[in-house]
């Protein structure tokens, strides 16, 4: 099976890192089908050690996100906002005179 972001044959796909490792790729395909959960934990640690071997990724950043709330606040947004600017404007700056 063939749907990882890191698979061997996801090159210009999923996998835009280039990175490949059959047994990387062996143990992904088995965890998926692996009905036994210990076994397949097994197999996700074991991918996780060749992914750390490999040290082909490094995370320089991760960004941050501040949330607030309260009783009664309406969002500005939402991811299925489809809204004008104006009515966004409203919201967040309160009812214009």
């Amino acid at each position: 099976m063939v749907d990882g972001v890191v698979h061997c044959d996801q090159f210009d796909q999923w996998n835009w890192m280039y990175w490949c490792d059959k047994e990387f790729d062996s143990l992904y395909d088995g965890a998926l089908t692996e009905s036994d959960e210990t076994k397949r934990s097994e197999m996700y640690v074991e991918m996780q050690k060749l992914w750390d071997a490999a040290a082909h990724t490094v995370w320089l950043a991760w960004p941050t996100k501040h949330y607030a709330f309260r009783k009664g606040l309406q969002p500005a947004l939402t991811p299925t906002w489809t809204g004008t600017p104006a009515k966004v404007q409203s919201v967040v700056e309160g009812p214009r005179p």
